[in-house]
């Protein structure tokens, strides 16, 4: 991590007990920009900013791991191939789980007009 937006100022003023009443979102969590540094394979540094969350009051992650297309090494995700796999699984999943609900009510459905 070599920087973000989220200053002390801010992270101070998220602490205190009542920010939420006083001008502070109530949410638990924000989105702030962080600048991350890495080396790809051949040695040269980038640098790229990316979008996290962070809680209320406290300091982002200083050390995350990134993700980056090796043919385009300024392409670079905090999300790597499992967390995709696992929410294609749940689309597939909850998509499934729809139909059958949707069968089942249509069959109810007929059962109640006969």
């Amino acid at each position: 991590l070599t920087g973000n937006d989220y200053r002390e100022a801010e992270r101070h003023f998220d602490r205190m007990p009542l920010a939420d009443m006083v001008g502070s979102e109530p949410e638990t969590a924000r989105l702030t920009e962080c600048w991350y540094s890495y080396e790809d394979d051949a040695g040269t540094r980038h640098t790229v900013q990316l979008t996290s969350t962070v809680n209320r009051g406290q300091s982002p992650d200083p050390s995350i791991l990134l993700w980056y297309d090796p043919a385009n090494p300024a392409r670079v995700s905090r999300f790597g191939p499992v967390f995709w796999c696992l929410i294609a699984v749940t689309m597939i999943a909850a998509t499934a789980w729809l139909v059958m609900r949707g069968e089942a009510a249509m069959a109810m459905v007929e059962r109640m007009a006969a």
